[in-house]
This record gives C-alpha cells, sequence and structure tokens, in this order.
C-alpha cells in the first residue's frame, strides 16, 4: 500500500523499534542533519525510541513516538501515515522483527544490503536494497530521487532481482565492523 505524496509534502520516512549504534543511529542522525542542512522535503519519524544523542526536530527533520510494547507498532504506523521503512542496520540481522512489521503494514522497504535483508526484500514490489555504508548526503539524495521518481508520480520501481546475488561480505566483522568501533572509542 503506497501511501500518495503530494509535490509540496515531505516524504516520511519511518525507522522501526528501538535504535541504536549497531541499528543505524549514527547514520539517521548524519542523514536527518544533512536533510535538515540542505531544506530536504524529507520527515524522518523513529516509531520506537533513539539510544544516545540525536539532532531532533526543529534541528533536524527527526521526531519519535517513543517506546512501544507488542502490538502496538500497526497502530502506530497507522497513526504516523509514512511512505516508507527505512532499515539502517550496521550489522547483519538474521531476521528482523521489524522489518516483518513494515511488510504487515504493506510499507515500502529500504534496507541494507547486509544480514538477511537482501533475501527477504528481494522480488518484493516497491523495495530497494542499498548499500549500508552509503554516506549521508548520498542516503539524503537517494530519499529525494525516490520521493520525486517513484512516490509523487505513484510508479512503482522494479523490485530487486528474485535471482540476483548478494555478496557475500569477507571479513566483515575484522575489516568493516571493529575499525569503525575501535575509533568511535578511542
Amino acid at each position: 500500500r503506497v501511501r500518495p505524496l503530494v509535490a509540496n509534502e515531505p516524504l516520511v520516512i519511518a525507522i522501526l523499534g528501538t535504535i541504536g549504534t549497531f541499528k543505524g543511529a549514527d547514520r539517521l542522525a548524519a542523514c536527518a542533519r544533512e536533510a535538515g542542512r540542505v531544506g530536504a522535503a524529507l520527515q524522518f519519524q523513529i516509531i520506537g525510541s533513539a539510544e544516545g544523542a540525536m539532532p531532533w526536530w526543529p534541528k533536524a527533520p527527526l521526531r519519535q513516538t517513543g517506546p512501544y510494547r507488542d502490538g502496538e507498532v500497526g497502530a502506530l504506523i497507522e497513526k504516523v501515515a509514512p511512505h516508507v521503512a527505512w532499515f539502517t542496520a550496521q550489522v547483519p540481522e538474521t531476521f528482523s522483527y521489524t522489518l516483518s512489521e513494515a511488510f504487515e503494514a504493506g510499507l515500502p522497504v529500504v534496507a541494507p544490503a547486509l544480514g538477511a535483508f537482501p533475501e527477504r526484500v528481494r522480488g518484493r514490489p516497491w523495495s530497494w536494497i542499498v548499500d549500508w555504508r552509503m554516506p549521508a548526503t548520498e542516503q539524503t539524495n537517494f530519499f529525494l530521487r525516490l520521493r520525486k521518481e517513484h512516490f509523487i508520480p505513484g510508479t512503482p520501481p522494479i523490485p530487486p532481482a528474485q535471482n540476483e546475488e548478494v555478496p557475500a561480505v569477507k571479513n566483515f566483522y575484522a575489516e568493516d565492523y571493529l575499525p569503525d568501533r575501535v575509533e568511535a572509542t578511542v
């Protein structure tokens, strides 16, 4: 179910659950700051809560509903009425409960090419698989393109290919994950 978007309306991007470092809080914060800096027609909405510092509205186009209990997320999704759910994970997940919630709500999905996301999203209409390391400027521009090319005209994208192989990330833990975490603690 794709919610129509009019030209002067921001694209509402939902992030589901509790967002912390491993779930991409830094990535979300950087993208919200960039969107605010350039005045992008984007609105980020955490349906749940954030751990740690975030650039909250009015500094950046970012809000949160606060924690929710099992069974409440569907009603919150309906109340917020997002156009798309964005999964900002920075570590591989084996399933993703919140992705199931987005599917159940019929939301379009932007998911990282990491862990189980590509396999679960592959072949699904109104879904995109993106690089999980995409810089904030590029991610902001990506959402603006989705808004302009797909959501405003109501034109669905080509679904992520069913038979497309997502290359394995070799030495993910040692080369991609640990160096960022070690630098952040130094």
